[in-house]
């Protein structure tokens, strides 16, 4: 299988630079087959210039705080005024590694319980080591020298994937959220001159207005394309009987983390049938 594709919860995934290539349908195909994962996910079309009901959440443009909006800027300064942002490498992350911990546990809390996490240290720290050509940014508030956030970016191929970003709801008035997002584009944009910031395409089961946060204040856009989807045999059929009840999936769902999970995969078929009526 290729490197691009990845598998993820029964679902193999494409996720390469999206500026250079699209899979083919035949090379989904192939993914499924020997990933025997329950479907495949890909995008085409990136970037195009009308609105559909997919896209990637990115910063591909530097922008000095002068050159943002009113909006923007006031959040961010808030934001540096009230924090300390810095990176770290992975080799000092051991250095933190309570800090960081803290901070997810209180981070994750206010998830719902459908999707809530459960955090072990140890295997907590040793996943963010292990990734590759990694930088982490921890946020510090300034008046007490208390680390109340973090964020880190992996960098593959010129584009800096924005894999994580944690700040307690507690924290939020800080706007440290728009100072830690600024502060990561600034690095990677000016300084390492990467092509762009990418914090991922829609998420669909964790309800978050992050990436929305980060177009209105951060400095970041959508861009939109087009959602494909291929599934194997029984998950076609699976998805085909259970679609017309997946509103009433979705309330159940509410108390349910297993409907939740069948929910969010009927939301995705519905968003997909949705694109492929579009003229793009």
């Amino acid at each position: 299988m290729n490197e691009n594709w990845h598998t993820y919860q029964g679902t193999v995934i494409w996720q390469g630079n999206p500026y250079k290539e699209e899979p083919t349908f035949e090379q989904a195909k192939q993914a499924l087959q020997e990933s025997g994962a329950m479907l495949a996910r890909w995008t085409t079309l990136f970037d195009c210039q009308k609105q559909t009901e997919w896209w990637y959440c990115l910063c591909d443009e530097y922008k000095t705080l002068q050159q943002l909006t009113r909006r923007q800027r006031y959040r961010i300064t808030q934001g540096l005024k009230n924090c300390t942002i810095f990176p770290i490498s992975q080799q000092e992350i051991d250095n933190y590694a309570d800090d960081i911990v803290r901070v997810a546990n209180e981070s994750f809390a206010d998830y719902p319980k459908q999707y809530r996490p459960k955090i072990e240290k140890t295997t907590f720290i040793d996943n963010i080591k292990k990734k590759k050509n990694t930088t982490i940014f921890l946020c510090e508030l300034t008046e007490t020298q208390k680390i109340i956030g973090f964020g880190y970016c992996r960098e593959e191929d010129n584009i800096a994937y924005l894999e994580q970003v944690k700040i307690p709801t507690a924290f939020l008035p800080t706007n440290a959220n728009a100072a830690l997002a600024y502060t990561i584009c600034e690095h990677f944009l000016k300084s390492e001159k990467v092509r762009a910031v990418i914090d991922g395409q829609r998420n669909i089961k964790h309800i978050t207005n992050y990436q929305q946060f980060l177009v209105q204040f951060a400095g970041f856009r959508f861009a939109y394309c087009k959602l494909n989807l291929l599934y194997s045999r029984k998950m076609l059929l699976a998805v085909r009987l259970l679609y017309p009840f997946r509103f009433i999936i979705k309330q159940i769902g509410k108390v349910s983390p297993f409907f939740y999970n069948i929910y969010c995969i009927l939301y995705q078929e519905q968003l997909h049938l949705k694109m492929q009526k579009q003229t793009l």
